[in-house]
């Protein structure tokens, strides 16, 4: 069986907390990091296949940490989350891939109105 890897990065524990849950209910194995850099030092031990990352977060927001891991980590599927409204997801979505592959793979999922 295939190991089903994802790492979340939010700054909001709670967030993390739910996330964490439901994913390993599900059956996949989780990581957490609270911000950017910590992401960027968990992915060097944990080859997450799927890395889900809040977008506003202090110091390195979402999109330049899903770029910084499409860089090192081709394979990693990225997964932007906000709540934030108003936000294009073709803008996210042009901000990660370009530079780093010609194959815009990845999702971003909006709770903002």
């Amino acid at each position: 069986m295939q190991e089903r890897k994802i790492l979340i990065v939010d700054d909001e524990p709670g967030v993390l907390s739910s996330l964490q849950d439901i994913l390993i209910e599900q059956g996949y194995e989780i990581e957490i990091a609270t911000d950017g850099q910590k992401a960027l030092r968990k992915m060097e031990v944990f080859p997450a296949e799927v890395v889900l990352s809040d977008y506003m977060m202090p110091g390195m927001d979402g999109v330049e940490l899903l770029k910084k891991i499409k860089q090192s980590y081709p394979h990693v599927i990225p997964i932007l989350l906000t709540g934030k409204g108003g936000i294009s997801v073709d803008m996210l979505r042009s901000k990660i891939v370009s530079q780093t592959t010609t194959r815009a793979t990845g999702s971003f999922v909006s709770s903002g109105g």
